[in-house]
């Protein structure tokens, strides 16, 4: 009697399936088919031809278990604290906090937001987010606090969890180049948020950085015209009396400041700077100066965080970036964002476009 035909083998979809037929004699395969099949099937793995293995699969001898996205859990991380800063700024709100709560409370919820859709684009799960700590009415009004804590402890919790782990940039700088915008923005906005509630500026890097020389010049193409513009912005405030006049002074020393240590490093690669460049709209008034200078700080903080991103790896085998850079972008960052605020813009969700 001839042998029955040897079974076929299904290799689409994230598992091996076995045809069935009940018709046939015997589908038990013998030790030798077995063998014989081990072979093809660890080619078929090796070359990815058609086979796609789940990591929750379960682990067989001869297939290779999927890796864990790199990034994973730097965006855990942050979600957690971003998550902490949610439910503390609602604590806030709800304890009968200024609007400052209220904003704070969007912000890290447009963080959230983008931090879970990251996650998710990558096939890595969310962890679940902890139970709340405060509630609204149908109305959208504040409800008497859960805890019973008063405003000024919701405050001061509030600002210890915008500080968490600000200080802590390893993580950042190790992480894929693709996560550091967001991740470098979810930093700059809660360290924002923190000297808000009344906490000091953090430590920057003595002699601050970028990347590269290549780098600091791009950067350079950024600087330089928010360098002018905020000259133009601060001789209006001046001249006019403005209450904003040592806001103007203070803000536009900080950006003379990056100039120049890009232009250090930047040497004679960088190109001559022009005398002046074109401004969108006139500057006749103090509201004028303060609506340019939210539009070149904006700019400025937003190009030092896509400048994390952009860093260079330190090495081949070390893909990730320097931390000494990460930390000299991340408080050039930081500086832009607060002077930003002191002309009068409020905080914002950086990192998420």
């Amino acid at each position: 009697m001839p042998a029955p035909p040897p079974p076929s083998v299904s290799r689409s979809g994230a598992e091996t399936a076995w045809d069935s037929d009940d018709s046939a004699p015997d589908r038990r395969l013998g030790r030798r088919a077995v063998l014989g099949l081990i072979p093809l099937a660890a080619l078929g793995a090796a070359s990815g031809c058609g086979l796609r293995w789940e990591r929750g699969a379960p682990q067989l001898p001869i297939v290779p278990s999927a890796r864990a996205y790199p990034g994973a859990a730097a965006l855990r991380t942050e979600l957690a604290a971003s998550r902490s800063a949610h439910a503390a700024a609602q604590a806030w709100s709800v304890a009968g906090g200024p609007v400052l709560s209220r904003v704070l409370l969007r912000v890290h919820g447009e963080q959230i937001a983008a931090l879970i859709a990251r996650l998710e684009s990558v096939s890595e799960p969310v962890p679940p987010a902890e139970s709340g700590t405060a509630a609204t009415s149908p109305s959208g009004s504040p409800t008497a606090s859960p805890s019973g804590r008063s405003e000024d402890d919701a405050r001061a919790r509030l600002l210890e969890a915008e500080a968490a782990g600000l200080r802590e940039v390893d993580a950042l700088a190790a992480a894929p180049a693709a996560d550091r915008a967001l991740l470098a923005g979810c930093l700059v906005t809660r360290a924002q948020a923190a000297r808000l509630l009344g906490a000091g500026a953090l430590q920057a890097p003595r002699r601050p950085a970028a990347g590269s020389v290549e780098q600091a010049v791009d950067l350079l193409a950024t600087v330089r015209p928010v360098v002018y513009g905020l000259e133009v912005a601060t001789a209006r405030v001046v001249v006019a009396g403005g209450e904003r006049a040592q806001v103007a002074r203070a803000s536009l020393d900080a950006a003379r400041r990056q100039r120049q240590f890009l232009e250090q490093q930047a040497g004679n690669t960088a190109p001559a700077a022009p005398l002046g460049y074109v401004l969108d709209d006139p500057v006749d008034t103090p509201a004028d100066a303060a609506k340019l200078a939210h539009r070149l700080l904006t700019d400025l903080a937003d190009a030092h965080v896509r400048a994390v991103a952009a860093a260079p790896p330190t090495s081949a085998d070390t893909p990730g970036a320097a931390p000494q850079v990460v930390a000299s972008l991340l408080s050039w960052a930081r500086e832009a964002e607060w002077w930003r605020g002191q002309w009068g813009a409020g905080p914002r969700a950086l990192g998420v476009a």
